[in-house]
């Protein structure tokens, strides 16, 4: 925030007590929560442990050949950034996790009913669907993060309305990840209207493949990196590290869309309601520097969309230059 003094070490009191302020990672964060993800990760967030993805949602386990080791292929029209060869990520932070080894052929993975819904759905049964999805996306994941030794359990989603109570403060973004809880919030008349996501076919997938986007963030080691540079960060550099964060999220979904393209029964049309859905929603719009422009934004979910793989590699937006995530 403009005119806001360096951050300072508090005692621990007061730590405790902003412990619960939050991060705030969702479609539609504000600059004003930047801050709060050091004074959550820096209390000693770790990983998610590992654990089946749970519940009566929970869909039948993807089919296809998710990879952790192939090489990914470039995006049409995509800013190019040099992939290193196969598996020679091996740390667990924002510019070298070993989440970057995974890729995806397309349409390589599968889960039933996962394109069958467009919004709006009936409050009574947006919240199920939007765990199956979640759920989905745990199972895609799971296997080739394990045998690069990360656990990835799912997160939950909970459907909130106006106003919701978290781990991470009380808030009332349309949909955001707490990582303290490993929740995805969603507010259940954010389908209702086209200004959100309400007025795409794949709405709901593309609102929680954004969403789980942070949680594999959480689980690769790239959030708490985010938190260590947010630290020392000045106000222009903390709106940088918001963009690198969102952008990369985005670039995650585009993954998800690549790997499950079949599978939700995409088309061009689909990924042109996206491209739309970025012009509406960019910092161009909202002017908050959060989120980057309609160009970034399109960009790197053509980058995690890829041709015939869909690969994380190539959505480290923490190697990027800044003119990149602008």
């Amino acid at each position: 925030m403009p005119g806001e003094p360096a951050i300072q070490p508090r005692p621990p009191a007061e730590r405790r007590r902003l412990r619960r302020t939050a991060l705030l990672t969702g479609m539609l964060a504000a600059a004003v929560v930047l801050v709060a993800v050091v004074l959550v990760l820096r209390q000693g967030i770790g990983g998610p442990t590992a654990g089946p993805p749970g519940g009566p949602n929970t869909p039948q386990r993807p089919a296809g050949t998710p990879t952790s080791s192939a090489p990914p292929q470039p995006a049409p029209g995509a800013t190019e950034q040099a992939a290193r060869p196969p598996s020679a990520y091996t740390r667990m932070t924002a510019e070298d996790s070993r989440l970057y080894n995974v890729s995806f052929a397309r349409s390589s993975a599968r889960c039933a009913g996962l394109g069958e819904q467009r919004p709006p759905l009936p409050d009574a049964r947006l919240v199920a669907y939007l765990q199956q999805i979640a759920d989905c996306l745990t199972e895609v994941n799971a296997a080739p993060l394990e045998e690069q030794g990360i656990a990835l359990s799912a997160p939950r989603v909970s459907g909130f309305n106006i106003s919701v109570n978290t781990a991470c403060g009380t808030l009332t973004r349309y949909a955001f990840y707490c990582p303290e809880d490993r929740t995805i919030y969603v507010d259940t008349r954010s389908d209702d209207t086209r200004r959100f996501y309400g007025g795409m076919r794949l709405g709901y997938f593309a609102v929680i493949s954004h969403e789980f986007g942070h949680h594999l963030q959480l689980a690769g080691g790239i959030t708490q990196g985010y938190a260590d540079r947010l630290a020392t960060a000045d106000n222009e550099q903390r709106l940088e590290l918001s963009r690198r964060s969102e952008l990369q999220a985005g670039c995650f979904s585009g993954v998800a869309y690549g790997a499950l393209w079949s599978s939700i029964d995409a088309d061009t049309a689909d990924r042109e309601e996206m491209a739309d859905y970025f012009d509406r929603q960019s910092d161009e719009v909202t002017r908050e520097g959060t989120h980057g422009s309609a160009r970034t934004m399109k960009a790197w979910f053509d980058r995690g969309l890829g041709t015939d793989r869909s690969s994380y590699a190539r959505c480290n937006t923490w190697a990027a230059t800044p003119d990149q995530v602008a």
